[in-house]
């Protein structure tokens, strides 16, 4: 019923699927590959996309073959099905145009749901993959794109011109920062119309142009320290053990917000003063995690978790009881259900403090600027251990470091002895 081939031509890969129309004859439709390539080739294994696609034309032959009339009342899977396979069984004559069919295609939340589903379906895929936060931007960026559009009367993406576009842009620059109505367009630009256009429900894209210019001046005042004094009084004014031993992980560590919510015993060595410290945003990229010195600040903190924890396994996570965040396999999700952010801005307030740009990125800039300022590390191994891009990472720092560069050098005369135990990373 289905075979995948390829258009040398375009690079593209197809799906090439026939049926019988309600005359019993054999119809062929050419329509985007939606399986799963392994090497750069179609799996065999039919994707979720692919088992769906074949269960509708399924659905449809029996329609014929009852003498009924496909449409959504007898083929239900029709809802919420994609707006270029519709396309493609109307020009072939298997279903017939209706009056609803100009909402499904063309609708303005319908088009933006259609696309976001596409995006969900990507946070479980393998390949071409995105993380839940990525999605739950673009489904922010839909929520204000309808809101907006449907303030002004738009209720078809055909209607939505250039001028519409810039009339967004000056819309959203009033009320946010630069850097994230940046953002915004380019999701609108991309995520939605850029691929409406792909589909052929456009012929052009309203967003192309629209671009927002971000001055340096404009971010540089958001990448803030903290001065080491009030985080001390913040530490000292959060009472729940739970929740002081996951700031100390993040003020310590320079890590990012999602990095100790997944951080297990097993990468905690207290004999050899190294954290192991799991990487989420560079695993995609061949970096799942991170070795990183067992600051001294933060050595108490954990001994003291480990044995009110009554000495895990080292399978068990080091951070508990905040967030709602799940007893096991928190892997599944890049973030917890609750912001961290948000309860981090209510400790600030509570030791007599207004919050700063970002709290959760500059405790991270911070310490980075700490440990570079300190000169206990090389500046390579102060940015390896504070984690940065896949390939600034692998260029630069991840295979130049040494036993040395996780000694504070102040400690490298006496500590010879762990020293020598420790393996080379590289």
């Amino acid at each position: 019923m289905a075979h995948v081939g390829r258009n040398k031509a375009k690079g593209h890969w197809y799906n090439q699927i026939s049926l019988r129309n309600h005359e019993g004859r054999h119809v062929r439709i050419g329509l985007p590959f939606c399986g799963k390539l392994s090497k750069g080739k179609p799996n065999r294994k039919h994707s979720a996309a692919e088992t769906k696609l074949l269960n509708l034309l399924q659905d449809i032959e029996r329609c014929f073959a009852a003498g009924l009339v496909p449409t959504e009342a007898t083929v239900p899977a029709l809802v919420g099905t994609a707006p270029l396979v519709i396309q493609k069984l109307q020009a072939k004559g298997i279903l017939e145009q209706t009056s609803g069919d100009e909402e499904r295609l063309f609708g303005l939340r319908a088009f933006f749901d259609f696309c976001l589903e596409r995006e969900e379906q990507r946070t479980t895929a393998r390949e071409d993959s995105i993380t839940i936060d990525t999605y739950r931007k673009y489904k922010n960026t839909r929520d204000l794109a309808v809101a907006f559009f449907s303030d002004r009367n738009i209720t078809d993406i055909r209607e939505i011109t250039e001028d519409h576009a810039d009339e967004y842009r000056s819309h959203r620059l009033a009320i946010r920062k630069p850097t994230t109505v940046q953002s915004e367009i380019k999701y609108l630009r991309t995520v939605f119309f850029k691929k409406a256009v792909k589909r052929r429900l456009l012929s052009f894209n309203p967003f192309a142009d629209c671009k927002v210019s971000v001055i340096r001046s404009q971010i540089t005042d958001r990448r803030e320290t903290i001065a080491a004094q009030v985080l001390k009084e913040v530490e000292d004014s959060i009472s729940n053990f739970n929740w002081k031993l996951y700031w100390c992980l993040l003020r310590w560590t320079g890590a990012r917000a999602s990095e100790p919510m997944k951080l297990k015993w097993r990468g905690v060595d207290f004999e050899n003063d190294l954290i192991v410290m799991p990487s989420p945003k560079t695993a995609k990229k061949g970096i799942p995690e991170r070795t990183m010195p067992l600051y001294d600040e933060l050595k108490p903190i954990l001994e003291k978790a480990f044995e009110q924890q009554q000495r895990p396994s080292p399978s068990s996570y080091v951070v508990r009881d905040i967030l709602n965040l799940p007893s096991t396999n928190r892997e599944a999700t890049t973030r917890p259900a609750k912001n961290a952010g948000t309860d981090i801005k209510r400790f600030i307030k509570k030791a007599g403090f207004e919050p700063w740009p970002k709290p959760l990125q500059n405790l991270r800039v911070t310490r980075e600027d700490e440990l570079l300022s300190s000169g206990e590390y090389s500046k390579k191994a102060v940015h390896a251990f504070i984690g940065h891009s896949a390939e600034v990472y692998q260029n630069n720092y991840e295979s130049n470091l040494t036993a040395d560069d996780f000694i504070p050098r102040s400690k490298r005369h006496t500590d010879a002895e762990v020293k020598n135990n420790m393996e080379t990373v590289s």
